[in-house]
């Protein structure tokens, strides 16, 4: 069977979210001058999880999650920081933060010319606006061989992700 089309999901498929998000949450917090400390890290982390899973389930939408998972942090470690200024802050820093992870260059450049390549994700749309932009400046290579830009579904990739993919697919 021949495929035309190979959708390649972002996030740890060919870029190092986890990377990505340590660096962004480490220039946040340099931005509002506080100290640095794995501890807070893991805390986000443990925040973040159960508010993705809570997306998951339909019980927040993304920009609740956006700003609800640096208060939470903020009333748990007692920061006097404005939730709504380190998101932004967070997620400018994410956006920029383009780790590949090894073998992505080689896996694209090894369907180009033979499958139409399209990254989609499941993340937020202001995230992923910046990384088209960090890759071309930063990883040029990869852009050389993804034909179409990042697509993302935002919230309705978890209400019908499989719907919401054949319609994308059908109409590409």
């Amino acid at each position: 069977m021949k495929y035309d089309l190979v959708f390649l999901d972002a996030d740890d498929t060919l870029f190092d979210f986890g990377a990505a998000e340590a660096n962004a949450f480490g220039r946040a917090l340099s931005d509002f001058k506080l100290a640095h400390d794995s501890s807070v890290f893991s805390l986000y982390q443990e925040i973040n999880h159960a508010l993705w899973q809570d997306l998951e389930k339909g019980l927040v939408n993304q920009e609740t999650l956006r700003v609800e998972r640096f208060r939470r942090l903020f009333d748990a470690i007692g920061g006097n920081i404005n939730p709504v200024d380190f998101a932004l802050s967070f997620t400018n820093w994410l956006g920029k933060g383009t780790f590949l992870l090894p073998g992505a260059e080689e896996l694209c450049r090894n369907l180009a010319g033979k499958i139409i390549q399209v990254i989609l994700t499941n993340g937020i749309q202001d995230v992923q606006d910046y990384i088209p932009y960090a890759t071309y400046q930063f990883i040029q290579p990869l852009n050389s061989y993804v034909f179409t830009n990042m697509t993302t579904l935002e919230d309705s990739i978890y209400k019908d992700a499989q719907r919401e993919y054949t319609v994308f697919a059908k109409n590409y």
